[in-house]
């Protein structure tokens, strides 16, 4: 697609899929005409907004409309959204926050849609979480907690576990 003018620049390697299945599995049992609807959609989680920063580079102004980004949470992390393990005990932060080009012209122009990733390094993920064995034990009780609220289904915690773990840096003890 020619992103970031053709340079290469990392991306988080996590998937969304874990967390889409819920959303899909309600949205299909809300439109069955055979059978009540067994698994409720997961509460609404919309971002909490504020304008884009005039500071922020690479973003279409749009002519002059209004903009929005969402704010940033104490962690660095998007405020509100579906709340992954990613997003609540997060390994990087996405910088930048929009890969150029960010159009409108074309379905094709579609770099705005990604961001790149920063991850952190091993004294980062030291001084946030403290050991690897604390991180893991974190995301799992997230996990639970993900559960409870619906946002992630109970037989995909292990693999939202497996795959937060396998974004951990080897040298991260």
């Amino acid at each position: 697609m020619k992103c970031n003018g053709g340079a290469p620049i990392s991306l988080s390697k996590v998937r969304d899929a874990l967390y889409l299945r819920p959303l899909i599995l309600g949205l299909c049992a809300s439109i069955s005409e055979t059978r009540p609807a067994k698994r409720a959609f997961p509460l609404d989680a919309p971002f909490a907004l504020e304008p884009v920063s005039a500071e922020l580079e690479g973003v279409n102004r749009l002519n002059g409309t209004p903009l929005w980004t969402p704010k940033v949470a104490s962690n660095g992390m998007p405020q509100g959204g579906i709340p992954t393990l990613e997003a609540a005990l997060p390994l990087g932060l996405p910088r930048p926050i929009a890969l150029p080009p960010v159009e409108i012209a074309s379905i094709n122009d579609t770099c705005g849609n990604f961001s790149g990733w920063e991850a952190f390094s091993i004294d980062e993920l030291t001084r946030r979480y403290g050991e690897r064995a604390h991180y893991l034990e974190m995301a799992r009780q997230k996990a639970v907690d993900l559960v409870a609220a619906g946002y992630l289904l109970e037989e995909d915690e292990p693999a939202a576990i497996d795959e937060i773990e396998a974004q951990l840096p080897e040298n991260y003890r």
